[in-house]
């Protein structure tokens, strides 16, 4: 596998307290710092005041960002928030998907990190983005206490083309985020992943299924929908959707899931479906 290396400027690795173990660093990364306080990342997303968009511009919360960050409000834990890996991501890592150590990892909607901190501790070089800045907080507060490696970002996941360049990720993981996406977001989160991952990368997806009954959770999906979002058009393969679950904090407990594995086509994504 060629290794990506992405080019952060607006933020970078979460820095390990005082005296910590830092088992895994990598040369990577050239990181602005805040004068004042050299352990603190510059740029737009160091403190969560701004929000980025293709235009570089700060840009008022949507309202499913607002209720991201509400879920999240006065040290509330969202039912998606388990305090540990999903099964289904731990199996991924049992069969090697993430590739070596040194692989450039996107976990896009990383939440509190579990997952992108699961995969710093194997040595991957990791960036979670997440729109609920509360949840990068914490994420970041978890990885100096656990002493790893990782950068997380408050960002959008429908503009992941500007974390790190074009093309500067070989896996993305998207862990309970493509399901609350509508329709038309669906189809620029394609085109978004796309602009992420390079060409023969891959991303894995764990989502809600249709299986599931109505009456609680978010929308349910289709391995049809699936395989209309993510096509050759978009920039994709879809190589296997298979049958998971997804733990909660929900009374089910887990709920029905769908894991789907992609791989990125060479070329680029058709830039209708943005």
């Amino acid at each position: 596998m060629t290794l990506a290396a992405p080019s952060i400027a607006a933020d970078g690795p979460t820095r390990p307290a005082e005296g910590a173990k830092r088992p895994h660093q990598h040369p990577r990364w050239t990181i602005p710092r805040r004068a004042d306080d050299p352990a603190r990342p510059a740029g737009p997303w160091a403190d969560g005041s701004a929000q980025r968009t293709l235009w570089g511009m700060a840009a008022p919360p949507s309202p499913a960002h607002r209720a991201f960050e509400t879920a999240y409000a006065d040290g509330g834990v969202p039912t998606w928030e388990i305090g540990r890996s999903q099964p289904a991501v731990l199996r991924l890592v049992e069969a090697g998907a993430f590739g070596p150590p040194g692989t450039a990892v996107l976990d896009a909607g990383c939440g509190t990190g579990e997952h992108a901190l699961l995969l710093a501790g194997l040595g991957h070089r990791v960036v979670g983005v997440d729109v609920a800045a509360e949840a990068i907080r914490r994420a970041r507060a978890a990885a100096a206490e656990r002493g790893l490696v990782a950068t997380f970002l408050i960002h959008d996941a429908l503009d992941l083309g500007a974390v790190a360049g074009s093309g500067s990720f070989d896996v993305a993981l998207d862990v309970g985020l493509f399901h609350v996406l509508s329709d038309e977001d669906r189809r620029r989160y394609a085109a978004s992943l796309a602009a992420a991952v390079r060409p023969g990368g891959h991303a894995f997806i764990l989502c809600w299924s249709d299986r599931n009954p109505f009456g609680y959770g978010p929308r349910r999906v289709s391995r049809r929908e699936i395989r209309s979002t993510f096509r050759a058009s978009a920039g994709w393969r879809v190589d296997a959707i298979e049958a998971a679950e997804l733990a909660s904090r929900l009374p089910v407990g887990s709920v029905a899931a769908w894991l789907a594995r992609l791989s990125r086509r060479d070329g680029t994504a058709d830039p209708a479906r943005r």
